[in-house]
């Protein structure tokens, strides 16, 4: 009997939508395309990134930024957290606009460090972005996530 292996942990989402890997193929030839592909671009200060969710106009981008944050945060809590009481990302994130700004970062921190061809930015990521928020203790100070995380707003969707 032959068995189809199972992977070992889930792989990071990566950014798989057309309007966001355009949003992100842009912001590579805004830093390192041509004279002409710059030009072709416009203003750069006027590019959306997907780290700053404010700087994001474009309906679609939003919703596809929305979608993959949705799945780094769903891909964070089952690979990354081991200890409940020392921080989680509640469900309720999208209603709390300083874990969306965190979020947004750490995802696309990650990303960064997944294109590279050694294992140094991911090294970094996880000593630098992750690793101090759940085993210091900074989830449960800045993020106020906790076992048991009890939502300031009064919302539904929060519990």
């Amino acid at each position: 009997m032959t068995r189809t292996p199972e992977p070992m942990i889930w792989p990071f989402p990566m950014p798989a939508s057309p309007t966001l890997i355009r949003a992100y193929d842009n912001l590579y030839l805004a830093a390192n395309g041509t004279d002409a592909q710059k030009r072709a671009l416009g203003n750069p200060a006027q590019l959306p990134r997907p780290w700053d969710p404010g700087s994001i106009t474009n309906p679609q981008l939003r919703y596809e930024t929305w979608q993959w944050l949705e799945d780094v945060v769903t891909w964070f809590n089952h690979e990354l957290v081991w200890n409940l009481g020392a921080g989680y990302i509640p469900a309720c994130w999208p209603r709390h606009s300083h874990l969306v700004h965190e979020i947004a970062v750490l995802a696309d921190q990650r990303r960064q460090a997944s294109t590279h061809l050694t294992s140094d930015k991911l090294e970094e990521w996880h000593r630098y972005t992750w690793v101090p928020q759940l085993c210091c203790g900074q989830m449960t100070r800045i993020w106020g996530l906790v076992r048991g995380y009890a939502c300031w707003a009064s919302d539904v969707a929060c519990h």
